[in-house]
């Protein structure tokens, strides 16, 4: 299981986040395939099937989102821990 974010605050970098989160031993992954329009794949497929278009959300979610797992326990410590963390993060 995990949860899925996106940074959207102006001049806030999903780098500078996923860095501090790593240091305090968060883990992080990228969001399985982000903006599935952008994979390699696409490039092979029949033109019937590509959408055609903008799709801002998509690339919202493939260039500023992550993943940060969790655990079938109680993890109410790590939640509330996460949150400081957000809140400390935002407020400097």
């Amino acid at each position: 299981m995990a949860f899925g974010f996106v940074i959207d605050e102006d001049g806030v970098e999903r780098s500078e986040l996923i860095s501090c989160l790593s240091q305090l031993d968060f883990e992080t992954r990228p969001i399985v395939t982000g903006n599935f329009l952008k994979q390699p794949v696409m490039k092979t497929l029949d033109d019937s099937v590509i959408a055609e278009g903008t799709f801002p959300n998509a690339d919202k979610i493939h260039d500023k989102g992550f993943m940060l797992g969790n655990h079938g326990r109680d993890i109410r410590g790590e939640i509330e821990e996460f949150t400081k963390i957000l809140f400390d993060f935002y407020s400097r």
